[in-house]
């Protein structure tokens, strides 16, 4: 992509012999006409974008190494071509499907996103079948299926692993702080569950009965924790008066 800075900030000097091989050598769509100077230790170069036909001030050695393959002139259209892959772009028929994927992909990859320290920082990945940019979307789209109608969102089965399909679901927004890594889990009866549910299910009016007794033994929320502890520790206790017979 073309310069940012000001043009006058870059010293000239004598050409180096491996920038004047590059002259009129097509790099993509750029071809290097001139070299321009030094500025920070970089060699810059003028080059004539064959995509829009005009002159451009670019760095040599990303223009050697490929890393820049263009003035960004034909950046719009590549990236409008990519999120419209089967309808999948901010108005296409799939596009709540898309921003899913896409948002998935941002708070795991992208280390300046606003989430990355909860997701990507924690070691928390997205499997290379839907990470990649090119075909993505559509194995993203083919394993998870359309969103359900109503206000659902992606969600991981065990908080403490990535996005693959075998630990994905569709689930309604409201139900999903209780997948949290700050909710209390158990183990009950085979399955992991939110404390809570297990103390309606055993019996307690107080459905922090069975968080209460985890947050007062227990330091971590990161495992679901046996209920049997819960229970062995009830037991030992004798009947709770306020249990629902």
């Amino acid at each position: 992509m073309a310069i940012t800075f000001n043009i006058s900030e870059i010293k000239k000097c004598e050409c180096p012999n491996w920038i004047i091989g590059m002259i009129g050598v097509k790099f993509g769509q750029l071809i290097p006409k001139s070299f321009v100077g030094i500025r920070n230790n970089r060699h810059y170069i003028k080059c004539l974008c064959a995509a829009c036909n005009k002159l451009h001030v670019v760095g040599a050695s990303n223009v050697k190494g490929g890393t820049t393959k263009s003035c960004g002139c034909d950046k719009g259209p590549s990236i409008r071509r990519m999120k419209t892959v089967h309808g999948g772009s901010h108005d296409g028929p799939l596009k709540v499907e898309y921003r899913t994927w896409r948002s998935m992909r941002e708070r795991c990859l992208k280390k300046d996103h606003q989430a990355y320290h909860n997701y990507g920082g924690r070691g928390i990945t997205v499997c290379d079948r839907w990470a990649y940019t090119r075909g993505g979307f559509e194995n993203f789209y083919n394993d998870m299926g359309k969103r359900p109608k109503g206000k659902f969102s992606i969600e991981r089965i065990d908080n403490m692993k990535g996005y693959y399909k075998e630990n994905c679901i569709w689930i309604l927004k409201k139900r999903q702080p209780r997948n949290r890594r700050t909710t209390w889990k158990v183990i009950y009866e085979g399955r992991i569950i939110p404390a809570s549910d297990a103390s309606l299910l055993l019996g307690y009016p107080n459905r922090h009965a069975v968080a209460n007794w985890l947050s007062k033994n227990y330091k971590s929320k990161a495992r679901a924790i046996n209920i049997e502890k819960f229970l062995q520790w009830g037991n030992r206790r004798g009947p709770k008066k306020n249990k629902i017979s």
